[in-house]
């Protein structure tokens, strides 16, 4: 995914540059984005345009690996006019997110049948049309000496480099352009993906705190070496467990599990468990699980900020994102946060989050994003099965925060990448905006994403490589917040835009009794939650036995007894304990299940608050959210 992810900072990153009136067009054919549609020369149907222009088809079965060179052959039958020398064929990627991913190779391999000579080169993608998704050149082919005649077959073959993911629908459109400009668009669409490769990873991902002596979920999943689901995988998987449990010594995949499978187990009480999902030389080990009574609350792991084809700067369905977050990343809750969908687009958005819905096995949060280049970017989640669209004006905080109260609405707005800016547009306002502190507000603001595939937006001051914090800091840090008074607890998410939840840097772990939305999301707003940079770390953290997101009043002489857990998904580097952002204590690490308390007085009278900050010898980290202590009147 790091290819992926590098191409889609370059498209944001890239000056916008004016675009070219397009030529006039003889076929309106199948839909396109509007401000790609073209008129119609006079009343031309396809029929015609067919029987005149002639037709384009693709004989392959796009079984064309991921991430590999492939060769792709176009046939052109030409019609009744032909082509004549002058004239050329035109491909054209129908939208702008497509023409990112497939990379073709400039040289193009043309046969015709009656000696017509045509001349002409793949060209590279060239980001000149984010975010409108406009037409992308993929190649003109000019025939310069001799013709196309009607009713001959040419074929022209594309050397494609496929993207790395199996999820993305490549659309070309072909036209015959004539020498005074006219630009005829051909009937058919083709269609180009990509097929997963070979199995070369396993996801064995388990519920992290199952009720004691009640079954908690496990699940095993085959991808290839860029996490595309092998579905059609039928190998046998051996399976092992670090204690006791009734699960299968292993299991034979068949063509109905499509490359996954969900089992159920009860693991031992007393103990932390880890099980082994291994296939010849490939081997996963879940993150530790450690059963709970009912009445503390379970640890549930999922990625909230999301993206998928509803944005128009991503890819992916909506159902294959929530299916691949459940089945293949083993996630306990997902949410597609799309940007500013409105109308059918919010309507498809809500539709597929309450599909995928299934309390107490895997449940979908309804949100969305609201960016802005002057206020930061935010995401909103609700609690239940709707919620209202993103409001005209371009504030996303006091503004949006009245409109909730004056309808009554419950929701959470979550900063996210808050200490960044870029992408300068021509108003001279930011694509990514670093975010306005100077507006609080503890009802709807109450978390932020502190890590995503940005990085970690912790600390001010810049690169750091040892925080995961990977740009410059433009004064916005979540630090910077918690100093100005925000009180806000920390979750991680991915901000991926390849439809693919759970995949890349950043989770949120959610403290909630019960894996329901209602119960996530008033979880959130407790602040009963914390992030990790993507590795299923368990974390447990109190001051005083209350729990990370609590606000308490003590004394500046009083003790706080600051007491901590980590259970890591390997060595444990270090635990530190910072108050009002400085470290105030280092446990150096000792294996991969560390505890450690601390009694500290704070007689400053100015209020502190506390958080513990774990970093693993693989240099995954994990964030507590902090605890509040005022001054005790």
């Amino acid at each position: 995914m790091r290819r992926s992810m590098v191409i889609y900072l370059l498209l944001i990153l890239t000056a916008f540059q004016p675009l070219k009136a397009a030529p006039s067009v003889e076929n309106s054919g199948s839909k396109v984005p509007a401000d790609n549609q073209m008129q119609a020369d006079g009343a031309a149907t396809a029929e015609d345009v067919d029987k005149k222009y002639g037709t384009i088809e693709f004989p392959g079965n796009n079984s064309n690996p991921a991430g590999e060179i492939s060769p792709c052959t176009f046939v052109y039958t030409a019609g009744s006019e032909g082509v004549k020398t002058g004239e050329s064929i035109c491909f054209r990627w129908d939208y702008w997110r497509t023409a990112s991913t497939f990379a073709p190779e400039p040289k193009i391999d043309v046969k015709t049948q009656n000696g017509a000579v045509l001349s002409g080169a793949a060209e590279p993608y060239v980001n000149a049309t984010w975010p409108k998704p406009r037409y992308t050149p993929l190649a003109v082919l000019k025939v310069d000496t001799g013709a196309i005649r009607p009713g001959e077959k040419i074929s022209i073959t594309f050397s494609m480099r496929f993207p790395e993911v199996n999820n993305i629908e490549g659309g070309i459109y072909a036209f015959v352009l004539t020498p005074d400009g006219k630009e005829v668009r051909l009937k058919n669409r083709i269609s180009l993906y990509a097929c997963s490769r070979a199995p070369e990873k396993l996801f064995c991902t388990a519920e992290a705190r199952p009720v004691k002596g009640q079954k908690g979920r496990v699940t095993i999943a085959v991808t290839d070496k860029y996490n595309n689901p092998v579905t059609n995988f039928s190998g046998t998987v051996k399976i092992t467990s670090s204690t006791k449990t009734d699960l299968p010594a292993s299991y034979t995949f068949k063509a109905p599990d499509q490359g996954f499978k969900h089992f159920e187990t009860i693991v031992q009480s007393d103990a932390v468990t880890r099980i082994t999902a291994a296939y010849k030389s490939i081997k996963s080990i879940s993150n530790p699980v450690l059963p709970r009574e009912k009445t503390e609350p379970g640890i549930f792991f999922g990625d909230l900020h999301t993206h998928c084809e509803i944005s128009t700067d991503a890819v992916g369905s909506p159902d294959h994102a929530y299916e691949h977050a459940r089945n293949f990343c083993g996630l306990d809750f997902a949410a597609l946060s799309d940007h500013s969908p409105r109308g059918e687009k919010y309507a498809e958005l809500i539709a597929a989050g309450n599909r995928h819905n299934a309390p107490l096995h895997f449940a979908t949060i309804i949100g969305f994003e609201w960016s802005s280049g002057r206020y930061g970017h935010r995401n909103a989640y609700y609690p239940d099965d709707k919620g209202p669209e993103q409001p005209k004006g371009g504030d996303n905080t006091a503004p949006w925060w009245k409109l909730f109260d004056e309808h009554n609405v419950r929701a959470l707005t979550v900063p996210h990448h808050p200490n960044m800016q870029g992408g300068l547009k021509p108003d001279g306002t930011y694509v990514w905006g670093s975010m306005d502190w100077s507006k609080i507000n503890h009802k709807y603001q109450r978390v932020v994403e502190i890590d995503q595939h940005r990085g970690s937006s912790e600390a001010p001051g810049g690169a750091n490589p040892e925080l995961r914090i990977l740009s410059e800091d433009f004064g916005s840090s979540v630090q910077t917040a918690l100093t100005r008074g925000h009180r806000l607890g920390f979750i991680g998410s991915t901000d991926t835009h390849f439809g693919r939840p759970g995949i890349g840097e950043g989770l949120a772990a959610i403290l909630s009794p019960e894996l329901e939305r209602a119960a996530l999301f008033n979880s959130l707003y407790d602040r009963r939650c914390y992030a990790t940079s993507g590795e299923r770390i368990l974390v447990f953290f109190t001051v005083n036995g209350f729990p990370m997101g609590s606000e308490l009043k003590l004394s500046p002489k009083d003790q706080r007894q600051v007491s901590f857990r980590a259970i890591g998904t390997g060595s444990i580097k270090k635990v530190e304990l910072l108050r009002n952002n400085e470290v105030i204590k280092t446990w150096d690490g000792a294996g991969d299940d560390m505890s450690g308390t601390l009694s500290v007085t704070d007689e400053s009278g100015r209020g502190e608050w506390y958080y513990i900050r774990i970093t693993q010898a693989d240099t995954q980290m994990a964030w507590s959210s902090p605890v509040w202590v005022d001054k005790k009147n």
